[in-house]
């Protein structure tokens, strides 16, 4: 059970890393004007989707012999774009 916690923590940096590598290629793409604006009602969604999943695990880890691990950080993420989405409200692209 303890792997699955070490995998769990190995794959989370993992996205961290290359969310931060996508960041700085996105911003240096930007500034040469090659790039789109970014969606942040994307975020949103992510954030709607991560949360409830994380959540779910993280009562599993209480109510059985389940690691806590594995939902701290799909917890933590959802969190994470649900501000990141709202706090960038007007920039959302609207459907019409």
């Amino acid at each position: 059970m303890d792997v699955l916690v070490y995998v769990s923590l190995v794959i989370f940096a993992i996205v961290l890393v290359v969310g931060i590598v996508a960041k700085l290629l996105l911003s240096k793409m930007q500034e040469k004007g090659e790039a789109e604006k970014t969606d942040y009602q994307v975020f949103f969604v992510l954030g709607i989707s991560f949360f409830p999943i994380g959540l779910v695990f993280m009562i599993l880890a209480v109510t059985s012999d389940f690691p806590i691990a594995v939902g701290i950080p799909l917890f933590v993420m959802g969190i994470f774009y649900l501000i990141l989405g709202l706090s960038n409200r007007n920039k959302w692209k609207r459907n019409k």
